[in-house]
């Protein structure tokens, strides 16, 4: 069938518009066929892939260096609230807070960096963009409830010198874009590192699983293609130092992925009315890696790994 509506488009070039003479349709298909002939065999020659350090230099760009936390800030005898020194007071506050504020903060800093998002301009489906809109005008952008678009715009927001912040509602609305997502998440591999997509996307997920149905508060993050940095934070002070870290690796053409557990956003308490979930904000020159690892109390014998909530 293919062949046929080739056939057709020659005899019609040929014949109806004078455009080309058969004899010359003959040689251009010899001369293509014998193009991809050659990238073939050149392709084939190509040296190969043959170690994992090369696979991870290969499908993103390299991670940049930032100062490790002080080892006072990775262990927490004291939990998420240490004790203050006499006189002194910290405004504690809940994650989404948090969140707010350092995208804020480094929207300030830097004014190549762009918020796009679904709803955005109006605070976003949690209020975490609350207020963005008219500190940067221009810069929070609302786009429709198109994942595929919304991504493939962010791509060229990043090829064109931007770092984009991405939000999306929830954590399976990535199946929603998913062929976006695995275009600009393997760009870097498929370019061998001449076109990254540096970006930040938050997503949510994570909920008590009392609200919403499968694709809202789904708990499963599928098929996320190598290359990409996936971030999972409990608290706001971790968020806020671990996204400083995020920018700059999303502008050095990192594609960091945050999922956002809805059921930490506006949590305050652990225990009855103890604000025991509420933390300071860090100082500005508190960055996390994505390396750094924090232990919170010292005692017992018994060790918890999880993310998300728990």
């Amino acid at each position: 069938a293919e062949s046929d509506v080739v056939a057709s488009g020659i005899v019609q070039a040929a014949e109806q518009f004078n455009a080309i003479t058969y004899s010359e349709a003959r040689d251009r298909f010899e001369e293509i066929g014998e193009m991809v002939r050659d990238s073939f065999d050149m392709a084939a020659e190509e040296p190969k892939i043959s170690s994992r350090d090369e696979m991870l230099e290969r499908v993103s760009q390299p991670m940049v260096s930032v100062t490790q936390l002080p080892a006072e800030k990775l262990v927490c005898t004291d939990g998420l609230q240490p004790k203050l020194s006499k006189g002194k007071r910290e405004k504690r506050d809940v994650l989404r807070k948090h969140m707010t504020r350092v995208i804020s903060e480094v929207m300030a800093k830097d004014n190549k960096i762009v918020y796009i998002g679904e709803d955005v301009e109006h605070g976003g489906y949690y209020l975490v963009t609350d207020g963005l809109v008219k500190k940067f005008p221009g810069r929070v952008i609302d786009f429709p409830p198109d994942e595929t678009t919304l991504l493939g715009a962010a791509m060229g927001f990043s090829q064109t010198g931007l770092t984009p912040i991405i939000e999306i509602p929830y954590s399976k609305y990535l199946d929603c874009g998913a062929d976006m997502f695995y275009e600009l998440a393997i760009s870097n591999w498929l370019t061998n590192g001449q076109c990254p997509n540096g970006m930040i996307i938050r997503v949510q997920g994570f909920d008590r699983g009392i609200f919403g149905g499968n694709f809202h508060t789904h708990n499963m993050i599928s098929h996320i293609p190598p290359g990409v940095d996936m971030m999972c934070y409990s608290n706001g002070e971790d968020y806020v130092r671990g996204f400083r870290n995020a920018i700059i690796q999303a502008r050095s053409g990192r594609v960091v992925v945050f999922v956002d557990c809805t059921n930490l956003l506006n949590l305050r308490h652990l225990h009855e009315k103890d604000r025991g979930w509420e933390t300071a904000y860090p100082g500005e020159d508190e960055v996390m890696s994505f390396h750094d690892v924090r232990q919170f109390g010292d005692s017992g014998k018994h060790l918890i790994v999880t993310y998300g909530n728990g």
